[in-house]
């Protein structure tokens, strides 16, 4: 069972201007049974990890199954994968898997958005869904965590025969019990994004909070709770 990741959905302001959209990154995975390293110190200055993080993460990878592929390195940014995918293909039993990040391209409304972060054990074990596997991410704070359900899209699966050493030998029945990643759906906020920048400046290095509200609809038109952060430092491996 090879699991594909949909994207994200993304985020307006009440004038269609981008908010949240999504970015590659990469999970290099290993499989166990494959791998030949000839020179551990170029490969460890490649994927910028220390011998013993490489004795480690093998060992844990070992452990899970010698023959299936589990997460190795995960979220190499697409900038820093750009300089290794290259050489991956000189290192048999890794290989990389496409997932995204959020990215904003305005540093404000951090505290409106939250953030997503991988999904916990205690969560597993509280999710009556089922949805969520080890691995995967969710909303944790803000409209993130609220709109989770419809921002996530639905997750796509391939099955793939493989024998007792591991090589694939083709799909399985032909593909019938395949399914495509659906998309997430878009969000459109009623946040006004040059009134937002605004109330933001006004707001810089000071502590408090501004609400702007249209008074005919009830619609929020600005949301600054200060200090606030850049939100692409919560983005990401790092």
């Amino acid at each position: 069972e090879i699991i594909e990741y949909p994207y994200r959905g993304l985020v307006f302001d009440r004038n269609d201007e981008l908010l949240v959209y999504n970015s590659p990154i990469y999970d290099i995975m290993v499989i166990p049974k494959e791998v030949n390293i000839r020179d551990t110190t170029v490969f460890c200055e490649m994927l910028d990890i220390s011998k013993e993080e490489l004795i480690t993460k093998f060992a844990k990878a070992r452990r899970y199954s010698r023959i299936k592929p589990s997460k190795f390195v995960k979220q190499i940014p697409n900038e820093v994968f750009a300089r290794i995918q290259d050489k991956l293909i000189d290192y048999p039993g890794f290989y990389s898997k496409a997932r995204t990040k959020r990215s904003y391209p305005n540093e404000g409304l951090a505290n409106v958005f939250g953030y997503i972060g991988e999904v916990s054990y205690n969560y597993l074990r509280r999710d009556t869904s089922k949805y969520y596997r080890s691995g995967d991410f969710l909303g944790i704070t803000g409209l993130e965590s609220q709109y989770e359900k419809e921002l996530r899209g639905k997750r796509g699966v391939k099955f793939k025969m493989v024998n007792v050493s591991g090589i694939e030998k083709g799909s399985f029945k032909g593909g019938s019990m395949d399914a495509l990643a659906i998309p997430g759906d878009n969000l459109r906020l009623s946040i006004d994004l040059k009134t937002q920048k605004y109330a933001e400046r006004l707001m810089k290095n000071k502590i408090g909070s501004v609400v702007a509200i249209e008074p005919s609809s009830g619609e929020i038109l600005a949301f600054v709770s200060g200090p606030s952060y850049d939100p692409n430092l919560l983005s990401g491996r790092d």
